[in-house]
């Protein structure tokens, strides 16, 4: 976190930067999400404390 500025603050800011997007860079995060989800099920999504 960046000091003097709460999680709310923050929450609220990439909001308003997500709202302001077009749907073609939209799409560049979405599909980044996707992959990276996909590559994380693919690994395990569940790990033992012991593991880590």
């Amino acid at each position: 976190m960046h000091p003097g500025i709460s999680p709310q603050e923050v929450f609220v800011k990439g909001s308003e930067m997500w709202g302001a997007m077009v749907d073609e860079v939209k799409f560049v995060w979405q599909e980044a999400a996707r992959t990276a989800m996909a590559d994380y099920k693919k690994k395990g999504a569940v790990r033992s404390v012991a593991s880590l």
